[in-house]
């Protein structure tokens, strides 16, 4: 979490905006890290005297909690937060109705949190609050790094490769990823490295988004069916990923073609 003292920026709003700042009046002991994992495991039995590792799973996802104050001591005199204050704040901070982004602005390593605000605490003094406490609950055990991307651009067909630094190194990264067709006709994303394609038909100035999470196609208007993309066999469909360090593509056809994607970070809320 950033220093104390520093600003904080949630669904695109800055806390600048509301003169408040991080901070707290209890002792900071330890920062949750948010990586509890358990084995997923066989059973033994009278004739197995041990366990088939079938892999881990996390045990939930990241949540945790920060304070701010108003700025302290602005024209001489120490702030409170006002009712109308407190009214104002809450609005911007538990009105989202979908996880939203959540940065905390310190000279450290880069970190994006994807989360809710899912409780508000306070810490009054002489009858007046001067601290409130927020505990954001995240989508996933750890934050993310800021959002990339890569764009390239053929006529006919262009090798590249993405450097991805993961911290969940057996995990893949599904990318959201755009075509923009220069003429009709049909795209190739070949994944060099596991020999596999994804061939969509295209139509010229017509961008289609990939979320390669949901595995759903869409144009400007909305949802497109996989036979609007021209893909017959659902079951020989494949989804392009990522995954920690070197992916080498290859694009045939003509257009532009955006990868944008983000990297787990697994310092929890340090």
């Amino acid at each position: 979490m950033a220093i104390f003292g520093n600003y904080f920026t949630y669904n695109g709003i800055s806390s600048k905006e509301f003169d408040l700042v991080l901070a707290s009046f209890e002792t900071i002991n330890n920062f949750e890290m948010g990586l509890n994992q358990s084995l997923i495991t066989g059973d033994m039995n009278k004739y197995r005297n041990h366990q088939n590792y079938n892999g881990k799973k996390y045990g939930d996802v990241l949540s945790f909690q920060f304070s701010v104050i108003k700025t302290p001591y602005k024209n001489g005199k120490q702030q409170y937060i006002t009712r109308n204050d407190v009214r104002k704040i809450n609005k911007w901070m538990t009105g989202c109705d979908s996880p939203a982004i959540l940065h905390f602005d310190d000279d450290e390593e880069y970190i994006d949190y994807i989360c809710l605000i899912t409780d508000v605490d306070n810490t009054a003094y002489d009858g007046r609050i001067v601290e409130l406490k927020y505990t954001a609950t995240c989508i996933s055990p750890y934050g993310y790094s800021k959002l990339k991307t890569f764009e390239t651009t053929t006529s006919t067909e262009v090798d590249f490769s993405i450097v991805v630094d993961s911290d969940d190194t057996d995990s893949c990264i599904y990318p959201l990823i755009t075509i923009t067709p220069s003429s009709s006709g049909t795209v190739k994303i070949m994944n060099v490295d596991a020999n596999k394609s994804l061939y969509v038909h295209v139509k010229k100035e017509l961008p289609i988004t990939i979320n390669c999470e949901l595995q759903q196609f869409y144009d400007e208007i909305g949802l497109l069916s996989l036979e609007d993309i021209g893909i017959v066999d659902v079951s020989d469909i494949y989804i392009p990923s990522l995954r920690d360090g070197e992916n080498n593509f290859s694009i045939i056809g003509n257009c532009t073609v955006k990868f944008e994607w983000r990297e787990p970070r697994k310092v929890g809320a340090y």
